[in-house]
């Protein structure tokens, strides 16, 4: 129940009890991812660019960790027999064409993959067409690409580097109140932490919700 409050605007807490026993709750995957989120939320008033990293574990909770296809073991089970008698020019032409195919297995091992597989499943259609990250010219990113910039620029580099994005790549750029800017295929786009940060609490809350909804 103490993470009830994160769903009570749209269901009752007798009707939230019975969505969570008819899920694979036991493992914790969605208590945690929920947690998180509300962690998330306290995170608003002080630091943005962990409230952002926050949601992005929130997410992160969710990964399957047992149905995770390494590509080492993928590749010793169904690409051994492929190596034999090549020399290393081949060999390593042979493991180019594996990896390519090892990327498109449906549940390969890979954080971003995940977490975007995840989104992409359970984030409804029709609200992904309005990412807040626009250019000069107001051309808005894909909802694909947004993910990817949230989980590089912000999630990868707080955790991994512990930097803050927003302390070292604001720009005075007008009409932006916390303005960013970022290089994506050659074109130069501008984030707004008080848009994005908003925008992707709503991305996750609302995938949390159809997993809970659309799984029983």
């Amino acid at each position: 129940m103490q993470v009830y409050p994160m769903f009570s605007d749209r269901l009752s807490q007798d009707d939230f009890i019975s969505r969570i026993e008819g899920i694979n709750w036991e493992d914790g995957s969605f208590i945690r991812a929920s947690s998180l989120f509300l962690l998330s939320q306290k995170c608003l008033q002080c630091e943005l660019t962990l409230a952002l990293a926050l949601l992005c574990s929130s997410i992160e909770a969710m990964t399957p960790k047992e149905s995770q296809i390494d590509f080492f073991s993928w590749l010793m089970k169904n690409k051994l027999d492929e190596f034999v008698m090549k020399n290393k020019s081949e060999i390593k032409g042979t493991l180019d064409l594996a990896h390519s195919e090892w990327l498109e297995q449906p549940q390969r091992e890979g954080a971003f993959h995940n977490f975007k597989q995840f989104l992409l499943d359970y984030y409804p259609e029709e609200l992904k067409t309005t990412p807040p990250i626009e250019n000069s010219k107001e051309d808005k990113l894909s909802f694909e690409l947004v993910l990817e910039q949230i989980y590089g620029k912000f999630r990868s580099l707080f955790f991994h580097e512990g930097l803050s994005y927003a302390s070292y790549h604001t720009a005075n750029v007008a009409n932006y109140s916390i303005s960013h800017v970022i290089l994506v295929k050659n074109h130069l786009y501008f984030i707004d932490l008080k848009e994005i940060v908003p925008w992707f609490s709503r991305v996750v809350k609302e995938s949390l919700y159809c997993y809970l909804t659309q799984t029983m």
